[in-house]
């Protein structure tokens, strides 16, 4: 992954052409899963293209919304199939990926309100897809954790959908304190993690500036879940952080905020692993641990649903 790093200043049109050959190059773990469909749901800026992952499992059925990484300015449906699947098999789940509008042409909250769509849909639409409403999962990852922490918030805060269970794996919690490499009181992690651990502190400042281009907006709790208000009701959630991660103290930062308003947290941190060292189910070594785990904690937070 160092040597495959991409550079930080990469313009974003030269980032998205990578995309290609970065799916290409997972498709060998891909899983297989009972049916995919493609569609698209109403939302408030056009239609929101969603994927729909159907499981071999019968019964009760979990309903995932995930909202793949990227920094909000790449990534897609495609580069998160593999993990669609993934979650599809592992929890026996029906997933629904959710393809949002990129900054830096459509900023904050277009993301949020493109998930949010999704996730509406797929809740009123939970019977129709074979799923329980009342096993309704928020995912993502990095920029996609984001984007499912402020769902979480967003979803409390109307009252609506019942949320089960939120899992935000390395996410970005905070675009208040800046993305600087010197300049990072509140978690040091993007400080000592600045640079030479794959993902850098440069770009996810370039990026969270990008996605959130005015200051004003950056305390917003669907920007920053972290501002999100101290109350009861958000959903259980289980948050993955390494230990060589710029946004390491993100997470367990956040873990301690969501258990002081007593809120079910498992927090799982580990050692040795980058940004990003989190699955595919098919790879081997700490990235397959980390989301065999995962799952197992996702599965019994589902247990009582």
């Amino acid at each position: 992954m160092l040597a495959s790093a991409i550079p930080p200043d990469i313009s974003i049109a030269d980032f998205r052409a990578l995309e290609p050959a970065y799916v290409e190059a997972l498709r060998p773990l891909s899983q297989a899963v009972s049916s995919v469909e493609d569609r698209t749901v109403p939302g408030p800026g056009g239609r929101v293209p969603i994927r729909i992952y159907t499981p071999f499992e019968v019964g009760p059925r979990s309903l995932m919304v995930l909202v793949h990484g990227g920094g909000w300015v790449v990534g897609s449906i495609e580069t998160h199939d593999v993990m669609a699947r993934d979650f599809c098999v592992s929890l026996g789940a029906v997933v629904v990926s959710v393809g949002y509008r990129l900054a830096p042409e459509h900023p904050f909250p277009a993301a949020i309100d493109d998930a949010w769509a999704a996730l509406m849909w797929s809740a009123r639409e939970s019977a129709a897809l074979g799923a329980d409403a009342r096993r309704i999962v928020v995912a993502g990852d990095s920029a996609g954790g984001n984007v499912a922490a402020a769902l979480a918030v967003r979803a409390r805060d109307e009252a609506s959908p019942a949320l089960a269970a939120q899992l935000l794996i390395h996410p970005v919690l905070d675009l208040v304190e800046p993305f600087h490499p010197t300049a990072s009181s509140l978690y040091p992690s993007r400080r000592i993690n600045a640079e030479g651990f794959g993902a850098t502190s440069r770009q996810l400042e370039r990026y969270g500036r990008l996605y959130v281009p005015d200051a004003s907006q950056a305390k917003n709790p669907l920007a920053s879940p972290m501002y999100a208000e101290d109350r009861p009701g958000l959903a259980p959630a289980v948050i993955v952080i390494a230990e060589y991660d710029p946004l390491h103290d993100d997470g367990a930062a956040y873990a301690a905020k969501l258990k002081a308003a007593g809120v079910r947290v498992s927090l799982r941190r580990y050692e040795g692993a980058i940004h990003g060292a989190f699955g595919p189910a098919k790879s081997t070594g700490l990235p397959e641990r980390a989301f065999t785990e995962t799952v197992a904690d996702l599965k019994q937070m589902l247990a009582g649903n």
